[in-house]
């Protein structure tokens, strides 16, 4: 991709994470959001461990489509039940 890029949204399996991270960082990439809807998702200690490394922010949980103006009733849902149980992803 040319071009700056302000963040990344990673949606592979969690081992994959870490080399994820590792490439954005050589792209300067400073915010990296983690899909995660149950279960661990996209997310594992060693990505986080790399970010931590690399001075990247993470934001771990849920989908960024849940804050898009017009989205579908799942999303709307799945932000809503975050929010009730205080996990609502914030970086």
């Amino acid at each position: 991709m040319p071009g700056p890029v302000d963040g990344l949204m990673i949606a592979a399996p969690p081992d994959q994470g870490d080399e994820l991270v590792t490439q954005a960082a050589a792209r300067g990439i400073r915010q990296i959001w983690f899909h995660r809807s149950f279960g661990e998702g996209s997310v594992s200690a060693a990505a986080l461990a790399a970010c931590r490394a690399h001075g990247i922010t993470p934001i771990v949980g849920g989908c960024p489509l849940m804050y898009c103006g017009q989205v579908d009733i799942v999303h709307k849902c799945f932000r809503w039940w975050l929010a009730k149980t205080g996990r609502v992803p914030v970086s």
